[in-house]
């Protein structure tokens, strides 16, 4: 006997085996394994560095996040809907602005002149000057352990003035958008929100709320660690167990650092950018 699972992709044909099994453990269940697309929802951003206190007196002290949690090797900094870390690592990279491919974290501001003079009397290094997009303007800094963050003002589509500083969004810069789209959104499910703003393309969740973006630029690919500093976008997942076979199936490797946590994963773009899975 043979029960048969349509799909868009295959025909899946289950043998005797697995259907007895099927009607010991829950059917549902067996199916859902095997078939079930990814579903992935961005949840945080991680920033790696090297030192807890350093990071704290650059984005507490400088940049103005108030701190809701704290340990030796993590901090919780307030921000709007999506979760803010500061998570120790040990080494630095410094990220080639113009030639690695990088995780970006954009931040907004209500007034891209007036922050940049506060930047520079801070002595925040900005390593891209005032650049036009399709929203309205932004530069680009480093903090101190080698990572690159955005601002943006958004004066093409005016809002409310809101309190700082406020996550716009987050995104990846890769050489290759249509292999980006396949790993994003033929193999993770995310869904192309519009191509007007191309090459940035911003993609969203299955529900079809925003997730993320990502940035054509003309850079390499980018060989990190787990221990180095660098921004780290965290997708969430209610079926993690699930979401791992269904990264085998696409041959996505899993990397490691030596630690085992249950409920967390890390995989790499194929680009080199590292991106965290976790339970919820």
């Amino acid at each position: 006997m043979k029960i048969y699972k349509s799909t868009n992709r295959k025909i899946y044909a289950i043998p005797m085996s697995m259907f007895i099994l099927s009607l010991l453990f829950g059917f549902n269940s067996l199916i859902y394994n095997e078939n079930t697309d990814i579903i992935l929802r961005v949840s945080a951003v991680e920033i790696d560095v090297t030192d807890i206190p350093t990071a704290i007196d650059f984005y507490s002290r400088k940049m103005g996040f108030k701190i809701e949690e704290q340990s030796y090797s993590k901090v919780k900094l307030f921000s709007n809907d999506i979760a803010l870390f500061l998570n120790k690592v040990a080494h630095q990279h410094t990220v080639q602005y113009y030639e690695e491919t990088q995780t970006i974290l954009v931040l907004q501001t209500n007034n891209l002149d007036s922050a940049v003079k506060v930047y520079r009397n801070k002595e925040i290094k900005i390593v891209e000057g005032k650049t036009e997009n399709g929203v309205g303007y932004s530069i680009k800094f480093m903090d101190p352990f080698g990572n690159v963050i955005s601002l943006l003002e958004q004066s093409k589509f005016p809002s409310d003035k809101f309190t700082e500083p406020k996550i716009y969004n987050v995104g990846y810069y890769v050489p290759d958008l249509e292999q980006a789209k396949n790993f994003y959104c033929d193999q993770l499910n995310f869904i192309v929100r519009t191509t007007k703003y191309l090459p940035a393309l911003p993609l969203n969740h299955p529900d079809g709320t925003f997730a993320f973006m990502l940035h054509e630029r003309d850079v390499m690919f980018t060989n990190l660690t787990l221990e180095d500093t660098k921004v780290v976008i965290e997708f969430s997942t209610t079926e993690l167990n699930q979401c791992i076979e269904k990264l085998k199936n696409y041959s996505i490797p899993i990397i490691t650092n030596g630690l085992k946590i249950d409920n967390e994963i890390f995989i790499k773009d194929p680009f080199g950018n590292i991106i965290k899975i976790v339970q919820l």
